[in-house]
């Protein structure tokens, strides 16, 4: 889950979320209700996910898509 919140984001220090010290569960409500705490791009593979960007996992995946 903390792959996933964008530490940097203006909406995270709007939120005064530096000291936030949150399970998880309340976490991935937290990021629910605010999509702006979410690190981006978010890419997806079929059920691959990438987090941030991550050039060489999506030209494995093209590599991989284009072996099969």
């Amino acid at each position: 889950i903390t792959a996933l919140i964008d530490r940097n984001s203006r909406r995270y220090t709007e939120l005064g979320l530096g000291v936030a010290r949150l399970s998880d569960e309340s976490w991935l409500e937290r990021l629910c209700e605010e999509p702006l705490l979410l690190v981006q791009p978010l890419t997806r593979s079929g059920k691959l996910l990438s987090v941030g960007l991550a050039e060489s996992e999506w030209r494995e995946w093209m590599t991989a898509e284009r072996v099969a």
